[in-house]
């Protein structure tokens, strides 16, 4: 899955959901939800993957 795919799936979840299940700071998915990040860490993705993928 692509960064931008991501980003867009992200556009409609509860970020305090997504931080709860990842433990990725509330502040760093904003970052990358909003696009101020460009490269996130690969870590950070796949865990945001993860939860993506199972909620």
């Amino acid at each position: 899955m692509e960064l931008d795919e991501v980003v867009k799936k992200m556009q409609h979840r509860n970020l305090t959901a997504i931080h709860r299940y990842t433990g990725i700071s509330f502040n760093t998915l904003h970052l990358i939800k909003t696009g101020k990040t460009k490269n996130p860490h690969i870590k950070t993705v796949e865990k945001i993957i993860d939860y993506l993928e199972k909620h």
